[in-house]
């Protein structure tokens, strides 16, 4: 039990590492600036995730989700409290005096898993979402003859459903107080078992997510290599060289995830509890830890940040819709006029039978009108076709 003369050192503990400490003060004003950047960033990404409707549903919704789960981390966070915790500092610490700031500074674990568990939610989905990205891609790779044209919507709706559902426990989720309070709130100082675990998983399903992308690129790069002279269903080659990108875009979303993993990794390390089992040693490393866990509080900002910027980059649907939603008229002319979404049908037809006629000029010196009159037929027949000989003129 914690008495009067225990509560005044413990406050007076707490003044200094949050008020005398400009340096935790400059921290959390870092969080708050870069949370917003990111916050503003995943939304625009998720909005032209939402209006576009080149990517396969499957692979769009689990994106979605993963954005969702970006804004859910960089709201509310636990050790990395971004833009509710670094408010809820900066308040108490400007705004609060004396026995008030005390109150609003020290946390039992009841409290401190109340202010927690938003964050606990959208770090279980961002490594839930890379983990379903990494099956929904195995599955793409094994039904590549049929999965551009038989969605199979019903496997994303699943995965999303199922990560969204996790929110149940969570919400219901109550743990006695152990009769402790710090000045500081991190889960793994009254739980530390428990932390080490859910660590152990999350590391276990990155190594998992990463090795499964990296052995789908190689294979599918292969796979498209071997049938690239075989094959001469465009809805398959499109499937193929759709696998190769949809891999490398991956491969740099997990490699962004695993920042934050690394990070709490390190934090288990040199955590108070490790070290010894004294209630008043541990407060007084608190100090010292809380000033390493506010650093490592920037990652998930920094990592939704560099998410949205990969995403944009790296995928020219994506691209194409974010320019329109921005007003980039003229760099989508420049990046992305070759995107379905800015491709009439009738520009593609062009396309298909300016190739025709450039393969066949030679032999039979057919002009291209009376190709395209002759062919009319042919023409609304293969429309679907020419859409994918676009893509894969833009990319």
């Amino acid at each position: 039990m914690i008495n009067a003369s225990m509560l005044t050192r413990i406050c007076e503990i707490t003044n200094w590492i949050y008020v005398e400490n400009t340096t935790m003060r400059n921290v959390f004003i870092i969080e708050l600036i870069s949370s917003i950047i990111a916050i503003f960033a995943i939304s625009i990404i998720l909005f032209a995730m939402l209006i576009n409707r080149t990517l396969h549903f499957n692979m769009r919704l689990l994106l979605i989700c993963l954005c969702g789960a970006f804004i859910l981390t960089s709201i509310d966070s636990e050790v990395t409290g971004t833009l509710l915790d670094s408010v809820y500092y900066l308040i108490a610490i400007g705004l609060k005096k004396g026995v008030e700031r005390c109150a609003w500074l020290l946390f039992k674990k009841s409290e401190c898993i109340a202010l927690r568990n938003v964050y606990y939610f959208g770090v279980i989905i961002i490594f839930v979402s890379t983990l379903f990205l990494s099956v929904e891609r195995i599955i793409a790779t094994i039904l590549y003859r049929t999965y551009e044209r038989i969605t199979r919507r019903w496997i994303s709706i699943l995965m999303a459903f199922f990560q969204w559902s996790l929110i149940i426990p969570l919400i219901y989720y109550q743990d006695e107080d152990i009769g402790y309070i710090f000045p500081y709130c991190a889960y793994e100082l009254f739980n530390p078992r428990a932390f080490a675990n859910i660590e152990l998983g999350v590391i276990a399903i990155q190594i998992f997510s990463f090795v499964t992308t990296i052995i789908l690129w190689i294979y599918n790069s292969k796979q498209q290599l071997l049938r690239k002279s075989q094959n001469k269903n465009l809805s398959i080659q499109y499937q193929l060289r759709e696998n190769v990108s949809t891999a490398k875009i991956m491969v740099a979303i997990i490699s962004l995830t695993t920042i934050p993993v690394l990070s709490n990794t390190f934090l288990y390390f040199v955590s108070p509890y490790r070290k010894n089992d004294n209630y008043w040693k541990i407060v007084e490393e608190i100090v010292v830890y809380s000033f390493f866990a506010e650093i490592q509080a920037c990652f998930t900002s920094v990592t939704a940040i560099l998410f949205a910027v990969v995403v944009c980059l790296k995928c020219k649907a994506i691209q194409s819709s974010l320019f329109h939603v921005i007003g980039l008229t003229y760099c989508t002319k420049l990046w992305g006029k070759n995107s379905v979404n800015a491709v009439p049908d009738d520009i593609v037809c062009r396309t298909y039978f300016d190739q025709l006629h450039h393969q066949w000029g030679q032999h039979h010196n057919l002009p291209l009108p009376f190709s395209l009159t002759r062919n009319n037929d042919l023409q609304s027949g293969i429309t679907r076709d020419l859409k994918f000989t676009a893509i894969n003129k833009s990319n």
